[in-house]
């Protein structure tokens, strides 16, 4: 009776045939990974949780800064970026608020938007300069070095340089103009680009009308108007601090055209031209005077040479003659003479 109790019991573990237990450890592997799923569900439950607070709840902009001087107030910037306080400082664009303020602010050339923990929004800008303006449509565009539209006016340019040789098909502010002829506007973005890199001041024309004649005018802290020929486009930054350099020492006064055209080439020759008519006249006189002092100069020695021949016909005819008669020749040539230098 009792080994028939202990059979209906069920088998033990050593009486298992290998399907029972394999069986078994299937459940407890089934057991194992439903406690590693529950685990991952809670956990991703949890992050979902703060995820949802961060962007409902917590991090909400506070404060929207701007740092750097401009024309620009800061309520423009900030009105113009599209992000505003209470919104959440992940869920902002930062990427498109960038974009927002350089088209309405065309005179800002570099705009960073960034988020500063825990609540702030930080916008960091720095002006551009006017590099030239050019007529178009009975209008001015005004440009910056890389070619953006800083404004469209029908004022004349006041201390701008104006752009010749330079043709635009279309021209929206805050945006990129489009030129007619590529080629020209790269040659003004070089030329413009090397002034500001030479820190070349007082520019008030460029001339791209000829790519191999490139010419800027600029006035002197004198206000003498320079004409500067440069060549081609290249060592551009090189000829610009040349002429810097020597307008400061040498030019600051004068006016005229200066010609560096071969500056940064290996035989490099450079010279000035004046445009004064007082130096003009000056020049030409010195000439004629040059010319004249030539002419009396080379009479003088046609007039000396002849007397020289005329003297040495004479020795020969008194040597032929005698010597008495020598004598008195030589006494009569050097009477003659000390009355010449007395006359004289």
């Amino acid at each position: 009776m009792e080994r028939n109790t202990q059979n209906q019991g069920g088998p033990g573990p050593r009486q298992m045939s290998a399907g029972q237990r394999q069986r078994a450890y299937n459940r407890v592997r089934r057991r194992k990974r439903m406690q590693v799923l529950f685990y991952i569900v809670v956990f991703l439950i949890v992050i979902a949780t703060a995820v949802v607070l961060c962007l409902t709840v917590l991090f909400k902009i506070q404060s929207v800064e701007v740092e750097g001087k401009s024309r620009y107030s800061q309520q423009q910037i900030t009105s113009a970026c599209g992000i505003s306080t209470g919104e959440n400082l992940f869920l902002s664009d930062v990427g498109d608020a960038a974009g927002k303020i350089k088209q309405a602010c065309p005179y800002l050339g570099t705009v960073s938007v960034s988020r500063r923990l825990p609540a702030k929004i930080l916008i960091q800008v720095q002006e551009t300069s006017v590099a030239g303006a050019v007529a178009w449509n009975s209008k001015y565009v005004y440009l910056d070095s890389s070619g953006k539209v800083l404004e469209i006016s029908s004022a004349a340019p006041v201390s701008v340089p104006t752009v010749k040789g330079l043709d635009i098909t279309a021209a929206k502010v805050g945006s990129t103009v489009i030129y007619k002829d590529t080629k020209k506007s790269t040659l003004f973005q070089q030329i413009a680009q090397a002034v500001q890199s030479a820190g070349f001041t007082g520019v008030t024309s460029i001339n791209v009308a000829d790519e191999y004649n490139l010419s800027v005018t600029c006035k002197t802290k004198s206000s003498k108007v320079l004409t500067i020929r440069l060549g081609n486009s290249t060592y551009l930054e090189k000829k610009f601090r040349f002429v810097k350099a020597t307008i400061d020492q040498h030019l600051s006064a004068e006016q005229g055209t200066f010609d560096v055209s071969s500056v940064g080439k290996e035989k490099s020759i450079t010279w000035f031209t004046p445009a004064s008519s007082a130096v003009s006249s000056a020049a030409s006189s010195a000439a004629s005077s040059a010319q004249s002092s030539a002419s009396r100069t080379s009479s003088a020695e046609n007039e000396s040479t002849d007397s020289a021949a005329a003297d040495t016909e004479g020795t020969d005819n008194g040597t032929a003659d005698g010597g008495d008669q020598d004598d008195g020749d030589t006494g009569g040539n050097q009477g003659g003479d000390t009355a010449q230098d007395g006359g004289e």
